[in-house]
């Protein structure tokens, strides 16, 4: 008898259907955890609090790019509220993830332009605690929604006190080595 075989025929066979059902869940968390953590929000959720605020003004299905170039696509909710600005996401993507409120004193506002695009950098805290990337529209839209609450654009940050590497480049960089490791060895094989 093989080992395939004995693993048919013993009490676990049964279940081995639902192993997919319950790695899927886990990979979901997982992959979730992570990506909150590469963007910041958990850093932005320990220094900037929920507060039971009323919201003036809410916008939706909202995207952003956050901390180590981590997309956001339409699952941010924007609250703008008397005293700051409130930042939630989806909980079904990220269970762990509670919005942040960032006091409007704390928000610097600078027009970048990434891969072309014109896009609007808020930065949050002074020194540097976080920062999220929005398309200009919805800067648009939150800035008419907070009137004279909305910080004016900035030339210049306060300078960040942390080095940040994009993942892009790092798995650019990564790939680049192993291509050149697989080069060496298929030379040295052949």
């Amino acid at each position: 008898m093989s080992a395939s075989d004995a693993l048919v025929n013993s009490s676990v066979a049964p279940y081995l259907p639902l192993i997919p059902l319950l790695l899927f869940p886990l990979g979901w968390l997982l992959i979730g955890s992570v990506l909150t953590f590469a963007s910041g929000w958990y850093k932005l959720m320990r220094h900037y609090p929920d507060r039971a605020e009323t919201s003036l003004f809410s916008l939706s299905g909202q995207s952003a790019m956050m901390g180590s170039d981590v997309s956001m696509r339409g699952i941010l909710t924007f609250d703008v509220c008397p005293s700051g600005l409130r930042v939630s996401i989806m909980r079904l993507l990220s269970p762990f993830s509670r919005p942040f409120f960032v006091p409007w004193s704390a928000i610097s506002v600078a027009p970048k332009t990434w891969l072309f695009m014109k896009r609007i950098e808020l930065q949050f805290g002074n020194p540097y605690v976080g920062h999220m990337h929005i398309s200009t529209r919805t800067a648009d839209r939150l800035r008419d929604a907070a009137d004279s609450r909305w910080p004016k654009a900035s030339e210049g940050f306060a300078i960040r006190h942390e080095r940040r590497m994009s993942f892009y480049y790092w798995f650019i960089g990564a790939g680049l080595v192993l291509a050149w490791i697989c080069h060496v060895i298929s030379r040295s094989l052949f």
